[in-house]
C-alpha cells in the first residue's frame, strides 16, 4: 500500500503526555502500520491501520492509530475533514507532514491508569490561536512501498512497533531485508 495513494475507523493509542484541553501540534511522523485484526461492529476483521504523531510546542508527543480508510464513517476521513475543515481533504497522506493542527486532547481511563489522547483535530488555518514555535523539528514517513522512507522505521515509537511486527506487511518487509532498514527498538 502507498500512502500517497487511497488504500484499498479510529482507534487511540494511549500515551501518558501531561497536555490538555486544546493545543497546537505539527505533524511529524505518518507510518503504514500494516493489517491487523480489529474487532468492528462486533466482528473481527482484518484492517490497514496508520499512525500519525504529532509534537506539541511544549516537546510532547502523541499520536493516534486509524484505520486506513476514506469511507465518509471512517475516523480517518473525520480527522482529515476537521483538520483541513473541508470534506475535499488530500488523500495523499504524505501532504500532512508537517502541517499544523488543533488537538483537542482529553484524559481517558485506560486499565485504571489515567492517560491523555487526542479525542479530534480542528483546522489552524484561520483559527485566533497563536502559532507557537516548534524548535528543531523532524518529520518522518514510513510507507512499506517507498524504499526511500525505509530508514524512517526507526522513529515509529516502540508501542506502535510492536504492532507492527505482528502484520503480514511487515513480515514481507523484513524477510525481503530491505537495504537501509534498521530498527532501533
Amino acid at each position: 500500500m502507498s500512502l500517497s495513494k487511497a488504500p484499498e475507523s479510529a482507534n487511540t493509542d494511549f500515551k501518558a503526555i501531561t497536555a490538555r484541553g486544546l493545543k497546537v501540534a505539527i505533524c511529524t511522523l505518518i507510518a503504514e502500520i500494516g493489517t491487523i485484526e480489529s474487532e468492528f461492529n462486533g466482528k473481527k476483521k482484518d484492517l490497514k491501520k496508520v499512525y500519525f504523531e504529532f509534537q506539541l510546542a511544549n516537546g510532547e508527543k502523541v499520536g493516534k492509530l486509524f484505520t486506513y480508510s476514506f469511507h465518509e464513517q471512517s475516523g480517518l476521513t473525520k480527522a482529515l475533514t476537521a483538520w483541513v475543515s473541508s470534506k475535499d481533504f488530500n488523500k495523499d497522506l504524505t501532504v500532512y507532514l508537517n502541517s499544523l493542527v488543533i488537538l483537542n486532547l482529553v484524559e481517558n481511563e485506560h486499565k485504571e491508569k489515567m492517560y491523555v489522547n487526542i479525542d479530534s483535530f480542528i483546522c489552524f488555518e484561520g483559527s485566533e490561536m497563536k502559532q507557537p514555535t516548534f524548535e528543531d523539528v523532524k518529520a518522518y514517513i514510513f510507507d512499506y512501498d517507498d524504499e526511500n522512507t525505509h530508514d524512517n522505521l526507526k522513529h515509529v515509537p516502540q508501542y506502535i512497533f510492536s504492532k507492527m511486527e505482528n502484520t503480514k506487511e511487515y513480515e514481507a518487509f523484513s524477510q525481503n531485508n530491505i537495504k537501509g532498514a534498521e530498527v532501533n527498538h
